[in-house]
């Protein structure tokens, strides 16, 4: 029955796609075998159906979607097989938390400029750390606010908390807050002695 899949595809919220499936759960075996069935051509960018939960999968490539969901075992076999590296390979890669995956594109010269906001609205707050403290990621965000917005757009206070020890304006998140209808943080943070509500 067609309605009851649409069901549970909207319920699951994973694509009908074989291949995201099978990368999605690091299927090494299953992968190889549809490869060589399909004549699977390993540099393909994947049209993701609206099924799929996260709107930050536009159009990946097999390597960006092995990033994305930690499929360490098929991310290393398409390196081995020559797949380009992308430009957003690294924002996949923090997407999806997997810090041996995160250091082979630290390997290839991947640039991780501008994955703060990433770390953010995926809650990887042990990369946010990371970020900021080994690749001196705040110092490409002399405004803070894309940063502010994240946090209160994604709920990731943790990274509020981390931002605020590192000395980020806490000012300018207000705004962020209150447009986002979160003012009972914004009242936690107005009374931090750092803020200036006239900024």
């Amino acid at each position: 029955d067609d309605w009851k899949l649409h069901k549970k595809l909207a319920i699951e919220g994973n694509d009908v796609n074989p291949i995201v499936e099978i990368i999605r759960n690091d299927d090494f075996d299953c992968f190889q075998n549809l490869m060589s069935q399909t004549n699977l051509n390993l540099r393909e960018v994947i049209k993701m159906t609206f099924y799929i939960r996260s709107s930050f999968l536009k159009d990946p490539s097999l390597i960006e979607i092995a990033a994305f969901f930690s499929a360490i075992k098929i991310f290393k076999f398409l390196l081995l097989n020559n797949v380009p590296i992308t430009k957003k390979l690294s924002h996949y890669a923090v997407a999806g938390g997997n810090f041996e995956i995160i250091h082979i594109c630290e390997d290839y010269n991947c640039d991780f400029k501008s994955t703060l906001p990433v770390a953010i609205r995926f809650h990887r707050n042990d990369i946010l750390n990371w970020l900021i403290e080994s690749k001196g990621a705040l110092e490409f965000y002399p405004v803070p606010n894309v940063l502010w917005e994240s946090c209160a757009r994604y709920g990731n206070y943790t990274a509020m908390r981390k931002l605020l020890k590192f000395g980020l304006n806490p000012s300018a998140l207000l705004n962020e807050l209150i447009c986002f209808r979160q003012p009972d943080v914004a009242e936690i943070i107005l009374k931090l002695k750092e803020v200036d509500v006239n900024f």
